[in-house]
């Protein structure tokens, strides 16, 4: 079974370093099947643009929970742009954590 801890800030930094290293379609690989179905490779790469997804923010995850293979997890970012709220969904797919949703500032990003 899978731990909430590894739906985290390790999950947000290998989505953004795909994006900073325009691996756009191992990025949107890292997105669960329900996310990716209501946001095209063409959407997800307007929305990877997004200063969150900076080489230069870090990512830092204080708490979560876990129900039915979903995980929400909460935290901060920080860079350039200042510091923000997030809100980071995961879901299990095939015994992975795969990003399903992201709110920066309380504002749905994916």
């Amino acid at each position: 079974m899978l731990g909430v801890g590894c739906c985290g800030s390790a999950r947000l930094t290998e989505l953004r370093d795909d994006v900073v290293a325009n691996r756009l379609a191992a990025a949107y690989a890292r997105l669960a099947p329900m996310t990716q179905t209501r946001l095209n490779q063409d959407a997800f790469a307007a929305i990877a643009k997004n200063p969150v997804f900076g080489s230069d923010v870090a990512y830092h995850i204080d708490g979560g929970s876990m129900s039915r293979g979903m995980a929400t997890m909460t935290g901060w970012l920080a860079g350039p742009h200042g510091r923000a709220t997030l809100e980071l969904q995961c879901t299990a797919v095939a015994g992975a954590w795969r990003v399903s949703g992201l709110k920066v500032d309380g504002a749905t990003l994916l």
